[in-house]
């Protein structure tokens, strides 16, 4: 997906249509490019709760070894009960477990990406 205008990204994430100062043929910038890596689908269970979580792994070149940042999702099905004190905390050790694992165990796929901006008219 390519975004030269904000007019493009409008499309795909239409509350930027309420962005003060700016037009939709207003042109966008790159102020910062990464590559992320993405681990879809594992499945976890904790505290007798099953789940599907994903990794994504942010990294400032391919060949960098350091992540600058790393985001976990959980998908829960939990109808009809509330949330108690101890499936939070199992969470909890499970993101600990995946901070601590060897993430080159994981089968992921790198993907491109870069933040954009609006540029300023003057």
């Amino acid at each position: 997906m390519e975004l030269k205008t904000l007019g493009d990204a409008q499309r795909y994430f239409p509350q930027l249509k309420h962005v003060p100062g700016f037009d939709a043929d207003t042109p966008l910038i790159s102020i910062k490019q990464y590559y992320e890596k993405v681990f879809d689908d594992i499945k976890v269970k904790f505290a007798g709760y099953k789940a599907k979580a994903a990794l994504v792994v942010r990294y400032h070149t391919m060949q960098s070894e350091m992540p600058e940042r790393a985001e976990f999702s959980f998908k829960l099905k939990r109808s009809g009960e509330t949330w108690q004190q101890a499936p939070i905390v199992a969470l909890g050790q499970v993101y600990a477990y995946f901070l601590n694992s060897d993430w080159n165990a994981l089968k992921g796929t790198f993907k491109p990406g870069e933040f954009l901006l609006p540029v300023e008219r003057q």
